[in-house]
């Protein structure tokens, strides 16, 4: 099953809520036992009955909440939330519609972080029959499938997992020994960086290394801005859209070039701009970081020289290429490299 496909995976643009619950929704249409599996969890005791599961219902406020599952006996809306907390109305607004139907009503609030509901919407909540839950996604991922499961309920594990919306295990004595290796590791990315200080003045006497480094729980990177464009180069432990595995990449800027040319030039679709493409022939993926235009690929195939120093070599042709890349694209500025 090496070259099943997983379908959640594909153009997964990480962090959009809508998207994800899109995705929710599909695979409780395609299997509806797991929103009831869902809904037990959470203490509901709605007897079974043919689920209805909508993406675009409008109410009257106008609001729209991410998805209503609708059963004989009733209706419940989940609002899912990755980032910042609920408006100031939004959650008063769907009880106000949900006070205003028959059955059984709830409102389930699903969240990334740990979120709390004013205890006057509680109590309001409670005296006109509403359930009102506050839950994880991290909850929720425990209930879907095991690890592994090559079904389309473990596919949409693997997703959650990737975008870190599972439950994390508890630390063990080896978790601590294996961070303290990876800052050593960090230590020499960092020292990496360091060294292509001249190599970018080759590209163009002009670059210079600007700012702090870029860093995340994912990569680090640096940039150097010269007279007409610049370029950074950073390793990733992990990937989003490019490679999921340590990667290297490189992305240039152009402060004289619209987005629309930095979406040409990786070869995006302006209807789809975030989507990175992906080529079999160089093993390269291309695609915006930020509005930057950047390469990719696997570390371990572009870092394989024997000493540190092949290896500032093999990082530095890398930039050049990219930069090289983007000027026959004609993105950056029509000047040849020294």
């Amino acid at each position: 099953m090496a070259d099943r496909k997983n379908i959640f995976l594909i153009g997964r643009r990480e962090g959009d809520e809508d998207q994800l619950t899109e995705m929710l929704a599909f695979l409780w249409q395609e299997h509806p036992d797991l929103v009831e599996t869902w809904l037990a969890s959470l203490g509901f005791t709605w007897e079974p009955g043919v689920w209805e599961i909508e993406t675009q219902l409008v109410l009257p406020s106008g609001k729209r909440p991410d998805i209503a599952v609708t059963t004989p006996a009733g209706r419940t809306l989940v609002e899912s939330k990755l980032g910042s907390g609920f408006g100031d109305t939004q959650v008063s607004d769907y009880l106000d519609y949900l006070e205003e139907r028959e059955g059984e009503r709830a409102l389930i609030l699903l969240t990334q972080r740990p979120e709390s509901v004013p205890p006057d919407l509680e109590v309001r909540a409670l005296e006109s029959g509403v359930t009102l839950i506050s839950t994880r996604w991290n909850e929720m991922a425990s209930r879907i499938a095991d690890p592994g499961d090559e079904t389309l309920a473990g596919d949409f594990l693997q997703l959650l997992i990737r975008e870190g919306l599972v439950k994390p295990e508890p630390f063990v004595d080896d978790d601590w020994r294996v961070w303290n290796k990876g800052y050593k590791v960090l230590l020499r990315v960092d020292a990496l960086l360091d060294e292509l200080d001249p190599h970018m003045r080759r590209l163009d006497p002009s670059l210079k290394r600007r700012g702090s480094p870029g860093l995340t729980k994912q990569w680090i990177y640096k940039v150097w801005r010269g007279d007409s464009f610049e370029v950074g180069l950073g390793l990733g432990a992990a990937g989003g859209h490019t490679p999921s595995e340590p990667n290297i990449f490189a992305f240039v800027g152009n402060p004289s070039a619209a987005r629309d040319q930095a979406i040409t030039a990786v070869g995006a679709r302006s209807e789809k701009p975030n989507e990175w493409r992906h080529d079999a022939e160089t093993e390269e993926w291309y695609g915006l970081l930020y509005d930057w235009p950047c390469i990719a690929r696997d570390a371990a195939d572009v870092l394989l020289g024997e000493s540190f120093e092949d290896q500032v070599h093999e990082a530095a042709a890398f930039a050049r290429n990219a930069v090289a890349y983007f000027r026959s694209r004609g993105y950056l500025p029509n000047k040849s490299p020294r």
